[in-house]
């Protein structure tokens, strides 16, 4: 699933997302 990469790098390109 694409989708767990995807969100890896997101949460770590923005911690202020989480």
């Amino acid at each position: 699933m694409f989708a767990h990469s995807i969100q890896n790098w997101w949460w770590t390109a923005s911690p202020a997302a989480r």
